[in-house]
C-alpha cells in the first residue's frame, strides 16, 4: 500500500488511517501526515486542524482550483465573521447583569440569556416570576371536570424562540455536566 502513494507532501486521512505504524512509515518516506486521532486514544495526535482538505484535493486541476477558491475565501471570511459575531454576542451578555446573572446557571449560555432578556424586556409586568411560565407556553392545559383531571403538553403559546431556547438551555443542564442542586430536583420532577 505504501509503494503506490504517489509523491505528495501532505496525506490527508480520516481516523480510519490512525496508527502509529502508518504514520510512522508516512514520516520515513517524507510524506506529513493530517489524520486525526482516534477519540480513545491514550495520548492525543498533534495535526493540522486548520489544513483545507479540499484545496490540497484540486491542487493540480486547474478547474476544480478555479471553482474552489472563491469558495473556500468565502468559507474563511465567513468564519472569520462569525467569530467576531460569538464574541460580540458574549459581551454583550457579559455586561448586561441581568443576562449575567442568567448565564451563570449551568446550561444557560450568552444567546439564551439575551433571548430571554430580549422577549421579557420589562419584568414588572409580571406579578410573580410563576406568570413567565404560562405567558412563554411552558405550561400544561388541564381539563377537569368533577373526578376527572387531565394535564396535555405543553400549551405552545407565547414566543416561539424563547420556548426553544429555554427547552434546549433545559436538555443541557439536565443531561450534561456535573450535578447539581437543581437539575437533581428537575429529575425528581420527571
Amino acid at each position: 500500500m505504501l509503494s503506490s502513494l504517489p509523491d505528495v507532501e501532505w496525506l490527508l486521512g480520516s481516523r480510519g488511517y490512525d496508527a502509529n505504524w502508518f504514520r510512522e512509515a508516512l514520516k520515513d518516506k517524507g510524506i506529513r501526515a493530517c489524520i486525526p486521532g482516534r477519540k480513545r486514544r491514550k495520548k492525543a495526535v498533534q495535526y493540522d486542524k486548520r489544513r483545507p482538505a479540499s484545496a490540497e484535493l484540486a491542487e493540480g486541476n486547474l478547474m476544480l482550483e478555479a471553482a474552489s477558491e472563491p469558495m473556500l475565501r468565502a468559507r474563511a471570511t465567513l468564519r472569520h465573521e462569525l467569530v467576531a459575531l460569538e464574541k460580540q454576542v458574549r459581551q454583550l451578555a457579559q455586561n448586561d447583569p441581568v443576562c449575567h446573572r442568567l448565564t451563570s446557571m449551568s446550561g444557560v449560555g450568552a444567546v439564551v440569556a439575551l433571548t430571554f432578556r430580549a422577549a421579557v424586556d420589562d419584568p414588572a409586568r409580571f406579578r410573580s416570576s410563576k406568570r413567565v411560565g404560562p405567558w412563554v407556553g411552558l405550561t400544561p392545559p388541564r381539563n377537569q371536570s368533577r373526578e376527572r383531571d387531565v394535564s396535555g403538553g405543553i400549551t405552545k403559546a407565547g414566543d416561539v424562540n424563547l420556548r426553544r431556547a429555554l427547552c434546549q438551555a433545559a436538555t443541557v443542564m439536565m443531561n450534561c455536566g456535573r450535578s447539581i442542586w437543581f437539575r437533581t430536583w428537575g429529575a425528581q420532577l420527571a
